[in-house]
């Protein structure tokens, strides 16, 4: 099993849709986005030039799963912090193959291509991140009803 992960460009039109469809699925939905607007949102991080940047993880060539890094987060009330590394998602039948843990270890390596020197993630997962050179850097008191 080949795990590869590479940046979404343009020409991926197929792998533009599903992460749409993953990232409308576990997040826009759920927080009042249309499909539309979330596919959008993954079209303007197809630039080449800045943030926003998403990238894909392939399995012999099947798109398994992505990860944004973007300026912005969801997370409102830390608007001092950026930039996020964001909508982490590996596909169900790819759980549990080391996706995740391939797409984390590229992180680094991405960083320094795009020249940032800091990157914040907000999880509620416990020590997933810390293995993978994460620091823990505040609990955060987050009421989306605000």
């Amino acid at each position: 099993m080949k795990i590869e992960i590479k940046r979404l460009t343009q020409e991926a039109i197929e792998q533009i849709d599903q992460v749409a469809k993953w990232q409308y699925k576990t997040w826009g939905k759920e927080s009042g986005f249309s499909y539309a607007c979330v596919k959008e949102n993954i079209t303007h991080s197809l630039r080449i030039d800045r943030l926003p940047m998403t990238y894909i993880a392939l399995v012999d060539d099947a798109i398994a799963g992505y990860f944004q890094l973007s300026m912005a987060d969801d997370l409102e009330v830390r608007p001092d912090l950026y930039p996020w590394l964001i909508n982490l998602y590996v596909d169900k039948k790819f759980r549990h193959l080391g996706v995740a843990d391939k797409l984390l270890r590229e992180v680094p390596k991405i960083m320094k291509q795009a020249k940032l020197s800091i990157l914040y993630l907000y999880t509620t997962l416990d020590k997933m991140f810390e293995k993978y050179g994460w620091e823990y850097v505040s609990c955060c008191v987050w009421d989306k009803g605000m």
